[in-house]
């Protein structure tokens, strides 16, 4: 994305620190996780994952924080396609929870 390459580092470092605390409310803690939400909200824009219901009841649930990183990471992943739908980010989210159910 050239606009974010072409953002002084102190804007893009402030930007990151800021995905990083909001990923944390939602339990995102590793940076892993934190990075998944940081690249969504620069592709998607901050808040991004208000957008979709299924979205937010995944990153509220009591699991483990792999599988909110790997469904918010497959979402974010159908929502930056040519072809995206709010019907088909909420598959790719239930298509990560049956790959990442033990």
């Amino acid at each position: 994305m050239p606009e974010w390459a072409a953002s002084p580092p102190a804007d893009r470092r402030h930007f990151i620190e800021l995905c990083l605390e909001r990923g944390a409310r939602y339990g995102l803690l590793s940076e892993q996780s934190g990075m998944a939400y940081a690249l969504g909200a620069v592709w998607l824009g901050m808040g991004f994952e208000e957008q979709s219901p299924l979205s937010m009841q995944l990153l509220r649930a009591p699991m483990p924080e792999l599988r909110k990183s790997h469904g918010l990471s497959e979402w974010v992943g159908d929502q930056i396609g040519p072809h995206a739908t709010p019907e088909s980010g909420d598959a790719a989210i239930r298509r990560s929870s049956m790959l990442t159910t033990p």
